[in-house]
């Protein structure tokens, strides 16, 4: 009852599915466009020496910072619900 009348939220669980939805879901949609990423490469190489690698080296840094934002951005979100429903319990 307490989900109908708004009193308890769902969202820490629906935000957890999100997030790891997200976590799985975003590599995959880069190995899909994996063709893009190679033409892009591609463009590179004749211009610049090892620029290959150091494409994938940028990439995978890239990548693993957006993972680590991505996971603080879920992080502040469920903190504040947290907060929220520690606040309601010492008010009532």
């Amino acid at each position: 009852m307490e989900f109908l009348t708004f009193d308890a939220f769902v969202s820490i669980p629906i935000l957890m599915v999100a997030y790891y939805g997200g976590v799985l879901l975003i590599p995959l949609l880069a190995i899909a466009n994996r063709s893009f990423l190679l033409r892009w490469i591609r463009a590179f190489e004749g211009k610049f020496p090892h620029s290959k690698v150091r494409l994938f080296l940028l990439l995978g840094f890239f990548f693993i910072v957006f993972q680590v934002i991505w996971r603080m951005m879920f992080e502040t979100i469920i903190g504040y619900f947290q907060m929220r429903e520690y606040l309601q319990q010492l008010a009532g």
